[in-house]
């Protein structure tokens, strides 16, 4: 049951496809932008309110999961 991501994770660079569903994740790193990579994000039913402003530097994101959040 995760509630928040270190900042080092953020350093997977190489990251594609990624699944924090079903956690207790309230807030992202400002740093997840670095996770240039990523093609594939699930954060479905977690406890997120807001994502961090430089979220839309995700250019090669094609799929975006974030249902069930409050």
């Amino acid at each position: 049951n995760i509630k928040e991501l270190p900042e080092w994770f953020c350093q997977l660079s190489n990251l594609v496809f990624l699944d924090l569903s079903k956690n207790n994740i309230r807030t992202l790193p400002e740093n997840f932008s670095q996770l240039t990579n990523l093609k594939h994000l699930i954060l479905s039913h977690n406890s997120l309110r807001v994502l961090p402003d430089k979220f839309r530097q995700l250019k090669n994101l094609k799929y975006l999961g974030v249902s069930n959040n409050q």
